[in-house]
């Protein structure tokens, strides 16, 4: 009888207790019913280090940040452990430029980089403006989307809905290519349907490139699959494409097989354009002009 008393007591002291329950946040001018948000920690460092036997006076380290704010996701805060400039694009990349301090011979340099970002659980429509809706309709490097092969594939593949589309071109590209590791060199749309085959960034390329062939906006976007709280790794890196439909953009990532599911998981660090080309070059995360400064990510 004791025992089954003090049991007793156990359980209701439970049901007293508060229960900690997601948070489920509503982004500014956003009514209930409307696309509900969350928020992401992002945190990653790059690390500097002077490997000549002199001291460097002046060193700089170019980092990119994530996208200011796509369909899914909106940068809130970005904190970073030594002065650094933001300088941003018509597109809304980010490139953080850190200015490093006199650095004495083969010492080393970290700079941690904190973002807070609010992700959206489904994408919210947006306007492009003119110079933004024209990249993402027109062929570019690597998204040679007026090529006779591509246009004629597009057009086994083109409906009258721009969803259904680009699950066509989803589709085939899942059933006719091979999926390879990332390598540094881009093969490009065309290459890619030509070889049968590329990484991800190439399949970015193809998928954008059918869908501008059949007047759909498109992208391709570099950045991280990470489902919460992260801590990103260099080796990490990957691509997709976006497609318009109904003013937002949606996801189509044929390397990892999703199309428009979970797509707050991504989070864009680069939207790939010739309109704006990085300054950091092919390297999609970090890089340095200084031939003494070896730079690597966390």
């Amino acid at each position: 009888m004791v025992l089954r008393r003090a049991y007793l007591q156990r359980c209701v002291a439970m049901l007293a207790m508060p229960l900690a329950l997601p948070v489920r946040l509503l982004a500014e001018g956003q009514t209930p019913g409307e696309t509900a948000a969350r928020t992401r920690h992002l945190r990653y460092a790059v690390t500097a280090q002077n490997q000549s036997a002199s001291a460097l006076e002046r060193a700089s380290v170019l980092v990119h940040a994530p996208v200011q704010q796509t369909s899914t996701q909106r940068v809130e805060a970005l904190r970073t452990t030594r002065p650094a400039v933001v300088e941003s694009d018509a597109f809304g990349n980010q490139t953080l430029r850190v200015d490093l301090e006199a650095m004495a011979p083969y010492s080393t340099t970290v700079v941690s980089i904190d973002v807070d970002l609010l992700i959206f659980e489904e994408p919210k429509a947006e306007t492009l403006a003119p110079l933004v809706r024209q990249s993402f309709t027109s062929p570019e490097h690597n998204i040679e989307s007026t090529h006779p092969r591509i246009q004629a594939l597009a057009a086994t593949l083109r409906t009258d809905d721009p969803v259904r589309t680009a699950r066509n071109a989803f589709d085939w590209m899942r059933r006719h290519l091979r999926a390879y590791e990332y390598r540094i060199q881009v093969r490009g749309a065309l290459a890619t349907l030509e070889q049968g085959g590329g990484s991800c960034v190439d399949y970015a390329c193809l998928h954008a490139a059918l869908m501008r062939a059949s007047a759909i906006p498109a992208r391709a976007l570099g950045g991280y699959i990470a489902g919460e709280n992260a801590v990103p790794r260099a080796y990490d890196y990957h691509y997709w494409a976006e497609f318009m439909a109904n003013g937002a953009w949606r996801l189509a990532d044929a390397h990892q097989g999703r199309f428009t599911r979970e797509p707050g998981r991504y989070v864009a660090m680069r939207i790939i354009t010739s309109a704006a080309p990085s300054r950091l070059g092919e390297n999609g995360r970090f890089r340095t002009l200084e031939p003494n400064l070896l730079v690597t990510m966390n």
